[in-house]
């Protein structure tokens, strides 16, 4: 069943989030020159491949992140998130926090731990 069919997450009891698609005005963005804007949306008619699933959100993530020391990319996520204890102690407050995609929930309304995306991907260069 489709990921932004409305049933589908009361089912799973995945709250919409209202307004959410404002947030992905890309007109301010469009000032800093970017080559590249990529919106991914669970909004009625999106196409299947710019749903933000996990794997969606990690191909598209794989295809932006720079290949070359110096480039800039700028990554924005406006939905579901939350925080857990952070077991690596690389997080000041101690806490991790990550990104829950839309197919990440089970019919339980669990989070399934592996479609949960953090900044430990590997993805994301050092800061």
């Amino acid at each position: 069943m489709p990921a932004h069919n409305n049933a589908f997450r009361r089912l799973l009891r995945f709250n919409a989030i209202t307004g959410v698609m404002a947030d992905s005005d890309v007109a301010p963005a469009a000032r800093y020159d970017f080559d590249k804007i990529i919106v991914l949306s669970d909004e009625r008619g999106t196409p299947d491949n710019m749903i933000p699933t996990q794997a969606n959100i990690m191909k598209q993530l794989e295809l932006l992140i720079p290949s070359n020391p110096g480039a800039n990319f700028f990554f924005a996520y406006s939905g579901h998130s939350d925080q857990r204890p952070d077991e690596s102690g690389e997080e000041e407050d101690g806490l991790e926090e990550y990104i829950i995609p839309c197919d990440a929930m089970d019919r339980s309304g669990k989070v399934v731990e592996d479609l949960i995306i953090t900044d430990k991907v590997g993805l994301f260069p050092s800061l």
